[in-house]
């Protein structure tokens, strides 16, 4: 570990390089503190036996290093794999924040790089205003496979990964650096004693906790910061955006494709405890704009409308009957605790004060708010009324960067995709079909008889659902989650969940039978207009290939075609990367899906729609991860 640099880890750059022997090192010295001498000499010989079998690639090189790790007795061995592993995870960081400083180097680059790239190509600066005007990008967490890393892990790392990035900026302006390399020690340490895995099987709720983890350091810090971006490189000015066009989704407590533990129940507690995630930051921010925002109208003079939302606050102190920013905070503080309430109603009380001169401890209280975009013309009249005094400066400071997260994430944090194979979709409506009318056989039809029947009931306003009868349980439980999903898209608004995912989607009729369950939760009605977008999933190469036919079929009937034309003439699809790689290989199914993709295109083009691609690649390489350019 201390002599890291003969690994020769694929000629990393220089700070890279350092960064990699300095976090080697420390990791040397807190296995020789902890575990002593002979474990630190153990993990260092195999260390050179592995290098000596990289340069030399011959069998005397593999033998030692063979016989080496096969004479480790039990617990040395459980050493051995520790210092590696940790050593990985800490390389794994070095090169994150190498990556981060070089984007620093480059102005911003990638996105202020790819602006410049198009106007070279000679794309005027209005064109690109308006793609981004109109485009989405939304990164999709999942939670397969399990993400085994604990909580506690993660933590360590973030602290780590955080302190490099202060070591390096440190060192390149001559600043002292001993404190910022004993906390990358301490959190060094504390990774040796801690236990890597968890000692229990994951439940799902769990998972989604440990997809908030990422919020905090990751996207609520990140959005704000592409969209200013953004518009430096196009040169906007103050006072301008554009829309929330990049949003974060997420799959986990709505993927119930072969997990039978995401059900209703689970659908609605991820909404509690994403919509608290969210709601608590808000207040936190709240909270600290109230001790920015001491303009007085002893020497500004403020719009009419934000006197209005300081009248309306409960605040009645006199120390702030000048301070119309803070009172009109106060009223907004008591109101987003009172939604808290109610979306997180056994989250813990909150109450914090906003009055940072006093240092009160103030209980608000207010009506909760219906949606997040109440809450965001709240933050509106706020700005407008200060750029009305020139304090622009100050609106373009957390008071953006807290609009434009609230356009991004609401008050449901992230959109949950829905999906579940289109054999359980296909059970589901069979079942639904013979409740009403005994002898239906649905499952025996082929394929034109079940589009025919499927399309009478996409007109038809009778409802398939029999509200006294016992279903299979299987059935009963999905449809319970669509009639949740209703009450959640109703309760935060469309794009807390925006589709609906049909994995393993070979035909027409399994697009059509989606359609009958969202009709049947109230989400799909008889003009077509439908809450949420129903997406195929095509994942194997005959599916890909399969994909453009299918879809042409579904475009030419008319009670699927007024659905896409209720989605602003849009039609998503997923192509998946995992299975095709494991159906064809990776070179085939990297042709497979350029064909598929060139060929939808010619599809959307011809029958004058709009396509939108969702690509499920992620992960390791088999998963179709790896580099987007």
């Amino acid at each position: 570990m201390g002599k890291i640099d003969e690994a020769r880890i694929s000629a990393p750059a220089k700070e890279e390089d350092e960064a990699i022997r300095f976090l080697g090192r420390l990791l040397g010295d807190v296995l020789r503190a902890q575990e002593g001498g002979v474990a630190f000499e153990t993990v260092e010989e195999i260390r050179r036996a592995s290098v000596e079998l990289h340069r030399n690639g011959d069998q005397a090189s593999y033998r030692r290093l063979h016989d080496m790790i096969a004479a480790l007795p039990e617990d040395m061995t459980v050493q051995v794999l520790r210092a590696f592993t940790y050593f990985l995870h800490l390389l794994n960081i070095a090169q994150d924040q190498q990556t981060l400083s070089d984007h620093r180097a480059d102005s911003g680059a990638p996105l202020a790089g790819a602006i410049e790239a198009a106007r070279a190509a000679g794309v005027s600066d209005a064109r690109i205003a308006a793609f981004f005007d109109d485009c989405l990008v939304s990164p999709i967490l999942t939670a397969h496979p399990t993400e085994i890393r604990r909580q506690s892990t993660m933590r360590a790392e973030f602290a780590i990964s955080r302190l490099l990035d202060e070591r390096g900026q440190a060192r390149r302006v001559g600043r002292d650096v001993t404190e910022i390399e004993k906390g990358i020690e301490r959190e060094i340490e504390t990774l040796w004693q801690t236990y890597l895995l968890r000692g229990s099987k994951l439940r799902v709720t769990d998972e989604i906790k440990n997809g908030l983890g990422y919020y905090d350091h990751t996207f609520l810090a990140a959005v704000p910061k592409v969209q200013a971006t953004l518009m430096k490189a196009l040169g906007k000015t103050t006072g301008e955006d554009f829309p929330a066009f990049l949003r974060i989704g997420t799959w986990i407590g709505g993927d119930r494709d072969g997990n039978p533990f995401v059900t209703e129940e689970i659908l609605r507690e991820c909404f509690r405890l994403q919509s608290g995630f969210a709601l608590r930051h808000y207040l936190h921010e709240v909270h600290r704009l109230g001790a920015e925002l001491s303009m007085s109208t002893r020497v500004v003079r403020v719009s009419d409308d934000l006197l209005a939302l300081a009248d309306a606050s409960p605040d009645a102190s006199q120390h702030r009957r000048e301070e119309p920013y803070r009172r009109a905070l106060i009223g907004i503080y008591g109101r987003l605790v009172a939604t808290l309430g109610e979306v997180d109603p056994i989250a813990r009380p909150v109450s914090m004060a906003i009055d940072p001169n006093q240092g009160s401890r103030l209980i608000t209280s207010g009506a909760p708010y219906a949606r997040a975009e109440d809450f965001l013309r709240d933050l509106d009249v706020i700005d407008r009324s200060l750029r009305s005094h020139q304090a622009i400066a100050v609106a373009d400071g957390r008071l953006l960067d807290l609009r434009r997260k609230l356009r991004s994430f609401g008050f449901h944090l992230a959109s949950v995709d829905l999906r579940q194979n289109a054999a359980v979709h296909e059970t589901t409506v069979a079942e639904l079909f013979e409740a009403i009318a005994p002898g239906t056989n649905y499952l025996g039809m082929d394929e034109a008889s079940r589009v025919a029947i499927l399309r009478r009931e996409l007109g038809s306003p009778r409802a398939l659902l029999r509200p006294f009868w016992t279903y299979s349980e299987k059935t009963a439980g999905e449809i319970a989650l669509f009639q949740a999903a209703k009450e959640i898209i109703d309760r935060f608004g469309p794009r807390a969940i925006c589709t609906s995912i049909i994995s393993n989607a070979q035909s027409v009729s399994d697009m059509l039978e989606l359609c009958v369950l969202l009709k049947e939760a109230g989400i799909l009605g008889l003009d077509g207009t439908c809450g949420l977008a129903v997406v195929p999933l095509f994942e194997t190469i005959a599916d890909l290939r399969n994909g453009p036919g299918i879809m042409r079929e579904l475009f030419a009937i008319p009670e699927y075609r007024r659905v896409v034309a209720a989605q602003r003439n849009e039609q998503e699809i997923m192509l998946g990367y995992s299975d095709s790689n494991k159906d064809g290989g990776l070179v085939t199914s990297s042709w497979e899906l350029f064909k598929a993709e060139r060929a939808l295109v010619a599809l959307f083009r011809d029958e004058n729609l709009r396509l939108r691609l969702f690509h499920g690649r992620g992960g390791s390489i088999g998963r179709g991860g790896g580099p987007t350019r």
